[in-house]
This record gives structure tokens, sequence and C-alpha cells, in this order.
């Protein structure tokens, strides 16, 4: 599945644009403040329904509008095209599929699966972990159609036994929302091993062992694996109380990168950890094309930033292998360019803006 054509209407600085995109390889540059990022923002509200940058409408829309509207044409492997049309105002969202109404955002990423490296990807191993479980959810989305409503039942039940421990209910409900979170839980944690078996059979490969040397993923489900969830669930019960929350389950889970010595997000530098951070969502995007069969769009928002010309290199080596449709953005033309042929399309952001009806 890829994008064909973009248009864009009322989101931040562009009132109205429209973009045909390279079959493979697109590159929109341009200095800051003049809406690269923007675009690839365009592209997640198609895929996702939501902007990877902000969840609140009135931060997209610009000044003036009352909402924003994006409307793509797709097409897969075999030419065949659909429009999806995403509408948002401060008080609703609206997602239409070939004119018919789409009531879940869920069923947009199953259907063109997206993987983004923002600005911030180097990030990713030194935040809290809750992004780190939120990376390896999003990719279970594309791939698991169940998934989504295991979460959101396990995420329910999960509010349900924090409010009995608060209002002092516990004691007649515990057994109910225990077996509830070890069923639903059990389950996600399933999902989530098997994405960190194939993220770490992609640490073997050439690039990133020839950057950091042996690594691993390790994943750690929030429970004692000794104990087994159910026992540790039992046995938090009294902490639990006194806390106000459950202390333990997959809300709690985390993953880190580890070299034969130890952790190794401590040692790395911002580029080093960006690059990793690259490897492993080229991982999760060859993950979800063995799963479903279809290549995943892949947005990369100011790839050069932090990165020396070696590890630029790699990673457009990287990205070059993939068989779906990858939308860069850089400051500098050259930038990537010069690190590749196969660059199809390219957009200058600046004179985009000059394209825009005024």
């Amino acid at each position: 599945m890829r994008f064909k054509q973009l248009t864009i209407n009322n989101l931040r600085c562009f009132e109205q644009i429209e973009l045909t995109l390279g079959p493979k390889t697109t590159l929109i540059w341009g200095g800051n403040g003049t809406g690269k990022t923007t675009l690839l923002e365009a592209l997640s509200l198609a895929a996702l329904g939501k902007s990877f940058i902000s969840n609140k409408t009135q931060d997209i829309v610009k000044k003036g509008a009352l909402g924003v509207s994006i409307k793509a044409i797709i097409e897969d492997e075999g030419l065949d095209e659909s429009t999806i049309i995403v509408r948002k105002t401060k008080k609703s969202t609206e997602i239409l599929i070939d004119q018919q109404v789409c009531k879940k955002a869920s069923f947009l990423a199953q259907r063109i699966p997206t993987v983004i490296v923002n600005s911030r990807a180097a990030n990713l191993l030194t935040e809290g972990p809750s992004n780190r479980r939120a990376l390896i959810d999003r990719t279970m989305f594309h791939v698991e159609p169940e998934y989504v409503t295991v979460w959101k039942a396990y995420s329910r039940a999960l509010r349900q036994r924090n409010e009995s421990l608060r209002n002092g209910r516990f004691g007649k409900l515990h057994g109910e929302w225990d077996e509830l979170l070890v069923e639903l839980g059990s389950s996600i944690d399933r999902s989530r091993q098997e994405i960190v078996s194939e993220i770490n059979k992609s640490l073997a490969g050439d690039a990133l062992k020839e950057v950091f040397g042996p690594l691993m993923l390790k994943y750690f489900p929030g429970w004692s694996k000794e104990t087994g969830y159910r026992a540790h669930l039992c046995a938090s019960r009294e902490r639990d109380q006194n806390l106000g929350y459950t202390s333990v389950g997959v809300h709690r889970a985390d993953v880190s990168f580890h070299a034969p010595h130890g952790a190794i997000a401590p040692e790395l530098s911002r580029g080093q950890a960006k690059f990793l951070v690259c490897g492993v969502l080229l991982s999760l995007a060859d993950f979800i094309t063995s799963k479903t069969a279809k290549n995943p769009v892949i947005l990369v928002d100011d790839l050069a930033a932090e990165l020396d010309d070696r590890l630029i290199q790699l990673a457009m080596e990287g990205f070059g292998k993939q068989k779906g449709q990858t939308v860069f953005t850089a400051i500098r033309e050259e930038e990537l360019l010069g690190f590749s042929h196969d660059i199809e399309k390219v957009f200058h952001a600046e004179q985009l803006h000059k394209r825009c009806p005024h």
C-alpha cells in the first residue's frame, strides 16, 4: 500500500495544497518552519486518523479555520485505488474510506500500515518506558485486528481494579479483576514477546552489528518471571491497596538494549541512539510485512540531524532495502540526495507555500 496523492486543507501553515508522491521515495526539504514535518503529519493523519505530534486538534488547525481535512488517494500493489478522507474539528473526527464512514481509526492502521521515525527518535531509549511499550503496541495494531480489542479490555479492567483499590471495594472484587488482568495481560505479553524476538533477529544484521557490536533487546513483562503473573499480582495486593493502583502487569512493561557488558543506552551519543532506533523501526516494518503481506509506509523526519555521514549512509541503505514507500524530510536537499540515487520526487517546502491559494 502506498500514498499516490495528498490534498491538505487548513493544516497548520498550509491553507490548501496537493502533492503527488513518488511510488517508492519522496524527499521534502526546506528550512525550519517551512512545513516539512507538517506534510508528514498530514500523511499520518490519513494513515492513523491522528497526528504524531499533537493530540489536540486546536494545535494543528490553521489559524482562523474551523477544522482540518486531509484527502489521500492510496493504491495497493495491484494498483487498485481507494480514497481516504479525514476531517477534524475541535468537537469531532470523521473518517471516510471510499465515501463509507469508518468508525474506528484502528481500521486505518490495518489498511495503511505506517512506521514513523520522528525527530525525537533518539529520546526513545532514554525517556520513560511508556513510549517503548507504545512502539510495540502500535506495531501489533497493524498486525492483529483483535489486539486493539484485547488492549482496550485490559485497560478497562485495570481502571476498574484501580478504582476498587481506592474506594475500599477491592476485597469483594479482587478475584474477578485479577483473573481478567491475567487472561488479557498474558495475551498482550505473548504478542509483545513475538515482536521482541523478531527485533533481536534484526539486531544481528550487518549494519547494526558493525556500529554497536553484539546487541540484544531485553523485554521485562511488568511482573516477576520467576513468580509468574498471577502469583505476583496476588502477592502485590496489600501493596496495591496502600498505593491505590495496580503495580504489576503489562502496563508496567519495558524493553532495553543490552551489549554483553550491560545496558547500552547510557553510553550512546544521540546520533548513535537515533541510528539504533531507525534499525529497530525497520525491523518492525519487516515484521508487519511478514504478518500482513503489506509493505508499510515509512515517514522519516529530519534523518540527517545528529547523524554523521557514515550513519546517514548506513541508514539510507537500510531504508533503501524496504519494498514500501518512504517519505523523508531534510533541511537541505543535498543532505540525503548525496547518499541515495533512488529518490524519485523532491519538493522544496517553501515553494509549496507559493502554490497555496491566498
